[in-house]
């Protein structure tokens, strides 16, 4: 990784992902991968700003030493990629949590934004997370009762 081992300790991320990774096992997963594998001090969630404006998100994100986007099923959708984009012209260092789209795959981290990987508008992650929740979940009153999607075979 690009930060030293003394710098990176008392460095800030930005961590951007989709809002259905939110309070999941597999934000907790990402969260602590990024701990482990960047040495960051601290971590900062969007999900934490919840009903604040954009500009306030925007803010944090310029404050973070370095930003991590995570990629769904091989592309980066809307907002996270806005967020690296954005980061990029701030001349961030950015890293990609990349959660594959078979569950054989591990999550990862790695360095940078990864070539290849599309960039998806708002209409495609909208038809992406709805593909993910209809895949995902066993019904509205699975959702209300458990406040979670599907079982084992949750992607989140």
């Amino acid at each position: 990784m690009s930060l030293s081992t003394d710098k990176r300790a008392a460095c800030t991320a930005y961590f951007s992902h989709p809002s259905l990774a939110y309070h999941t096992p597999t934000e907790a997963f990402c969260i602590d991968l990024c701990r482990r594998e960047l040495g960051v001090s601290t971590i900062i969630n969007p999900f934490d700003y919840r009903g604040k404006k954009r500009r306030e998100l925007g803010e944090a994100l310029r404050s973070a030493d370095l930003v991590v986007g995570m990629s769904v099923y091989e592309s980066y959708p809307f907002l996270v990629w806005n967020d690296l984009s954005y980061a990029r012209t701030l001349g961030k260092d950015l890293y990609t949590v990349v959660f594959p789209s078979s569950l054989s795959e591990r999550i990862r981290l790695c360095e940078g934004i990864v070539e290849g990987y599309p960039h998806l508008d708002e209409t495609e992650t909208d038809r992406l997370y709805a593909d993910i929740m209809n895949r995902s979940s066993k019904g509205l009153i699975s959702r209300m009762l458990f406040g979670k999607f599907g079982g084992r075979t949750s992607v989140f």
